[in-house]
């Protein structure tokens, strides 16, 4: 696959410079090569498509489900290859896998017809914004394991969008401690990079947690950092908190040498994306997200 100049997602033409059309098929190559030898992973080939589903093991076990990604490459022949899509079916069947997620670029209107004619749904629809690191001055604090229960506690009461919130068949599963526990493991530096929190009189008002892409790193040269989650409390809401924290991200990426600092919302969420904007951040790139399911009723 051949990269135009004009499909680099990313607005910025600073970080587009980092990303080159060779850069981007380079990281394209190693992220698929990673995705075929991943543990548990299953492949497919079709007439004019590829793909691998990999476990989804967070997924599954807040839901209970058996929950898959289905990473796609495939041809603008996509909607014409009916032996793949019979290929995935038998093979949700043998594996019990009862949900099989999958995102796409919002562009491709081909893929998403094909996969919408053969039983997918599409659940979400997922913006990301960039920018290149500032240096501010904030009064955030990092948070630590005695911070962990308020974190929690918080996320949880504030996450209402998003696909484990919207999706009619996992509405059901008790989804909301999925943001309580990915809080608990940022926070004691399971996952990402560490959490910056902001308090009033005592009691927590806000927080952000970060992550980078070290895969791009290798492959690119570009350090990129992202912002996972940014939660503010209600009671503290209509007083820049959030504008406090975001800042607060990009001058700690930029104190750490990122090239980049990224963070994704979902379309319909306006209040977030004003906030992005505000802060200097331009949309990079869009994606839907679609899934299939067996077995599984609403």
């Amino acid at each position: 696959m051949t990269v135009q100049q004009d499909q680099i997602p990313f607005s910025d033409p600073r970080l587009r410079n980092w990303l080159t059309p060779e850069a981007i098929e380079s990281f394209a190559r190693d992220r698929w090569q990673r995705l075929q030898q991943s543990q548990g992973a299953k492949s497919f080939q079709g007439l004019h498509s590829e793909a691998v589903a990999t476990p989804l093991v967070w997924d599954s076990e807040v839901t209970g489900r058996n929950c898959r990604q289905l990473h796609l490459r495939s041809t603008q022949q996509f909607p014409q290859d009916f032996s793949f899509f019979a290929e995935v079916e038998d093979w949700m069947e043998r594996a019990n896998c009862e949900y099989l997620m999958t995102r796409i670029e919002s562009s491709n209107i081909n893929t998403t017809i094909a996969l919408q004619d053969n039983g997918f749904r599409q659940i979400e629809s997922l913006l990301t914004y960039c920018q290149v690191p500032s240096r501010y001055e904030t009064q955030v604090i990092e948070l630590t394991s005695s911070d962990a229960n308020e974190a929690c506690s918080l996320a949880a009461a504030s996450f209402v969008d998003g696909r484990y919130i919207t999706d009619p068949v996992l509405v059901a599963a008790p989804v909301k401690c999925a943001y309580s526990e990915w809080t608990r493991n940022a926070i004691n530096r399971k996952v990402g990079l560490g959490v910056l929190g902001i308090k009033q009189c005592g009691q927590l008002a806000g927080f952000v947690t970060l992550q980078s892409d070290t895969q791009l790193q290798r492959t690119t040269g570009m350090k990129l950092a992202s912002i996972g989650l940014i939660v503010v409390d209600s009671a503290a809401r209509g007083q820049g908190i959030g504008k406090q924290l975001v800042s607060a991200a990009s001058d700690w990426a930029f104190q750490n040498n990122f090239d980049c600092l990224a963070v994704g919302t979902q379309a319909s969420n306006i209040p977030a994306q004003r906030l992005y904007i505000s802060c200097g951040f331009m949309p990079a790139w869009s994606e839907l997200t679609l899934r299939k399911t067996k077995g599984i009723k609403p």
